[in-house]
């Protein structure tokens, strides 16, 4: 499977979260399209701020809340304690570190299960090519709940010229 890069302006959801929350990798250098990459270990408050109002009961905020509104779900004020990254890029190295991709997850303390909602790169434009039938290809493949194979080879097609830049990028860096 495809996978595509996360950087900084990516957007991420809590499954314990009423808002998305807009991912900020430390810089470390290393980019895509000029927008910092991120790897397995910005889960800091500093690269992964709040998503909202939290519902977990799990948290101890909204737990003695609702319990202070006789047993009616009261939501609070979402500070996440998250782990590092999981299902990063093993074979994309960043400051030591798996590279963050689009299937990649962080785990809240408080049971919220964190994934990537977009992946932060306009890759309907990537490489001097236009994709202009993109949009009707991901709305159909979120119709039916899975991606099609137009969107799959996009994918790959994409993640392979970001693959081969990026060695390139990283081979004149050592120069």
């Amino acid at each position: 499977m495809s996978e595509s890069y996360v950087v900084s302006g990516a957007k991420l959801k809590c499954s314990c979260g009423d808002k998305e929350c807009t991912f900020q990798p430390d810089d470390r250098g290393i980019k895509v399209d000029d927008l910092v990459q991120g790897n397995s270990m910005d889960f800091k408050p500093q690269n992964i701020a709040s998503f909202g109002m939290c519902k977990s009961m799990n948290n101890p905020a909204v737990a003695a809340a609702t319990a202070s509104n006789f047993g009616v779900l009261q939501q609070m004020p979402c500070q996440p304690v998250l782990s590092p990254w999981v299902n990063g890029k093993t074979n994309k190295m960043i400051s030591g570190f798996p590279a963050v991709v689009d299937s990649s997850q962080v785990f809240c303390a408080y049971a919220g299960v964190i994934k990537v909602v977009d992946c932060g790169q306009d890759l309907e434009n990537t490489g001097g090519k236009q994709f202009k039938d993109v949009a009707k290809i991901q709305q159909a493949s979120k119709e039916k709940g899975k991606p099609s194979p137009a969107v799959k080879q996009f994918r790959q097609d994409n993640n392979q010229a970001f693959d081969q830049r990026d060695q390139q990028r990283a081979k004149s860096v050592e120069k």
